[in-house]
């Protein structure tokens, strides 16, 4: 038979592990991101952690010792109606849902309601807890998003080529539709290449960070006037108007993607502009947070954007002209916006409904 004192010294070692182990637990719920709150038996809220104050904006005076009815009305008043038809959360027995706040922020909360269970098998209260999925929530919403649009985008020029080649392969035509046919098919394989590799590129820049752009200290100035040049090739009624300063400093970049850069810039200003009006090409300089940036400037006299139209600049295949008059596939902006942000630079757009286009690639200046 153990003797008092050794009984003692067992009682006094197994409350000291029980306080050890009570005060890692209230550590590690405290430094958790996710929130936590515990009832007990009598329904009555005992504890609450930090993070689900922070998620709610509740107070922790309002709550503890405060019965699980008035829990459930405290948060019913922060839910988004527009989207909760069930106002009742807390429900007999272990739950899982989603519940949508509208305040303090519009919130999308997973809670998982599970009951605490005794050494004896006997139900102690319950343990809610609330993970905000909100971020998942919206990512999986644009990955459906863009996959609807990305999948019609593709369609429209597929039917075309299956379409026409159908026709040829059918129909005996003279030589002069048999080519106009052809040329439409060669027209949308063109489309379909340039959305694909438009794609390709913006998936690779995105996983890869610019790990595999080539950067070497250089002047924009050739990149630029190539870039002019080749424009005028591909669209013969409009001209840019070059009117830069004396001096081209030297700045970090990959020759290919600054080059890509300005032919897509340049690019949407001549479809964007009517025929036989200038695109005028002007550079500057300028400080921002104490460094010196040096901008490249596109202006065009097209249809400009409504506030509406200006709000979704950028976002992956929107296209402020949707008739489908004007060829492109919506995700020009976005490449060039990637491919900038990677070279520590920034875009700048100024629009106006009918008044065209300036748009400005800003590019931290080595050295002069």
């Amino acid at each position: 038979e153990k003797s008092y004192g050794e009984l003692n010294n067992s009682q006094a070692e197994m409350e000291h592990k029980i306080t050890e182990r009570t005060r890692e637990l209230n550590t590690i719920l405290i430094l958790s991101p996710d929130g936590f709150v515990l009832s007990n038996t009598d329904n009555n809220v005992v504890y609450i952690n930090p993070a689900f104050l922070t998620m709610t904006g509740l107070k922790a005076d309002t709550l503890i010792g405060k019965s699980t009815h008035i829990f459930n009305e405290l948060m019913v008043s922060l839910f988004d109606s527009k989207k909760m038809n069930n106002i009742e959360f807390i429900n007999k027995g272990d739950t899982q849902q989603l519940i949508y706040l509208s305040r303090p922020a519009s919130r999308i909360l997973h809670v998982n309601i599970k009951t605490l269970l005794g050494l004896k098998g006997k139900a102690e209260g319950y343990v809610f807890y609330f993970r905000d999925v909100t971020h998942e929530k919206e990512v999986d919403r644009m990955k459906s998003e863009f996959l609807s649009t990305a999948a019609h985008e593709l369609r429209t020029p597929l039917a075309s080529i299956y379409g026409f080649s159908e026709l040829l392969k059918h129909r005996d035509y003279d030589k002069k539709v048999s080519h106009e046919i052809i040329e439409t098919i060669h027209r949308q394989s063109g489309n379909l290449k340039k959305l694909l590799d438009e794609l390709l590129d913006l998936s690779r820049i995105e996983a890869r960070a610019g790990k595999d752009f080539n950067m070497a200290n250089n002047s924009l100035e050739e990149i630029v006037k190539q870039s002019c040049t080749e424009t005028e090739g591909a669209f013969t009624d409009h001209k840019v108007d070059i009117q830069t300063l004396k001096y081209w400093p030297t700045l970090t970049f990959d020759d290919d993607k600054m080059r890509q850069v300005f032919i897509n810039l340049l690019s949407n200003a001549c479809k964007y502009s009517p025929d036989h009006k200038y695109v005028i090409l002007t550079t500057s300089e300028r400080k921002k947070n104490g460094y010196r940036q040096f901008g490249v400037s596109i202006t065009d006299k097209g249809i400009g954007m409504t506030p509406h139209q200006f709000s979704h600049l950028g976002v992956r295949f929107y296209r402020a002209d949707n008739s489908g008059a004007t060829p492109g596939s919506g995700l020009g902006v976005s490449l060039v916006k990637e491919i900038v942000s990677i070279h520590a630079g920034e875009v700048e757009f100024v629009t106006a409904q009918g008044k065209g286009m300036v748009v400005t690639v800003w590019l931290p200046i080595v050295k002069s």
